[in-house]
């Protein structure tokens, strides 16, 4: 069975390597540059269209392959449909969440944002809107509470590409019936910017503390907001936030320094008896250092007000 594959990055290599080692890998479609452009390495044919007037210039190379499915995941562009229903059985997307739930760009980082006990990747048949095609099959992974981004999105690519061959032969052979989503339990992710990430100064000492959150100039889709609707503490919140959105866009905050305002970004932390606890973090500018080393160079140089939120943070 001929199949192309659309998806760009490092984490998409296990998927590759299932499709080329089971089936007869005839294209990759990837972002220039890419990870998974470099697998192609003269192998495999390599297309790398940068919009989707470029993506749409390949109905006749995709046609001329004679491709029976297509398969993609983390593949960076919108596929329009006059490309993805070209192969014999159509085009299937592998999504990061257990769909309905957390459509869109985010789905791994919402997933820990949320505190969920587990997370879930799903083969869909591809439709006209994002992430809203039929389901083949869903699985899940149970979480530990301590997960990453990054790895859990390695975690997730890895489960997926084992069971790639017996899902796809289940569905090409029609043993598999796709089933369609309910919309009813729809919910949305959406691309992460660098202010969904930003904790004002004031309720990062509030997490220290162990305190409730007040009210804060967050927008209302702010990652770290919804974060704080699905915890129970400010302080569990902003641990989650940081596993969630590191390494893009970060947690972080803004410290008033001698030589003016300065972005600290929290890369590690754990939570202590409903407190927050940094461990590892960022001054601009700087190498990431010990949250005491950080206190130790910058601790005189911060409001006096802080300093009792600051010294229960070393306890």
């Amino acid at each position: 069975m001929k199949a192309v594959f659309f998806g760009s990055s490092a984490y998409c290599l296990p998927i590759i390597k299932s499709v080329s080692t089971h089936f007869l890998l005839e294209a990759i479609i990837a972002k220039k540059g890419s990870v998974a452009a470099g697998f192609a390495a003269g192998k495999i044919r390599l297309f790398e269209p940068l919009n989707k007037a470029e993506l749409l210039s390949l109905k006749g190379e995709i046609h001329k392959i004679g491709v029976d499915l297509a398969l993609a995941a983390d593949y960076g562009l919108i596929i329009p449909a006059e490309i993805f229903s070209l192969p014999r059985y159509g085009t299937i997307n592998i999504h990061f969440s257990k769909l309905p739930e957390f459509r869109g760009a985010s789905p791994v980082q919402y997933t820990l944002l949320s505190g969920a006990g587990q997370a879930w990747f799903t083969y869909q048949t591809m439709a006209g809107k994002m992430d809203t095609g039929n389901i083949i099959h869903q699985q899940k992974i149970s979480l530990q509470g301590r997960e990453k981004t990054a790895e859990l999105y390695s975690t997730l690519f890895e489960k997926a590409a084992e069971i790639l061959p017996e899902i796809i032969n289940g569905f090409i052979s029609g043993e598999i019936k796709p089933i369609k989503q309910d919309e009813t339990k729809t919910t949305y992710t959406k691309i992460l910017q660098r202010n969904d990430g930003f904790v004002p100064w004031s309720m990062f000492l509030e997490a220290l503390s162990g305190k409730k959150a007040h009210q804060y100039s967050l927008s209302a889709d702010s990652a770290i907001r919804f974060a704080l609707t699905h915890a129970s503490s400010l302080a569990q919140a902003l641990e989650r936030s940081v596993r969630a959105l590191y390494p893009w866009p970060g947690v972080w905050t803004e410290i008033a320094l001698s030589t003016g305002k300065k972005r600290l970004k929290i890369i590690e932390g754990e939570l202590t008896d409903w407190r927050f606890n940094p461990k590892t973090v960022q001054l601009e500018g700087k190498k990431p250092v010990a949250w005491r080393q950080f206190l130790a160079g910058y601790g005189e140089s911060l409001p006096s007000t802080s300093s009792i939120a600051l010294k229960s943070s070393l306890k």
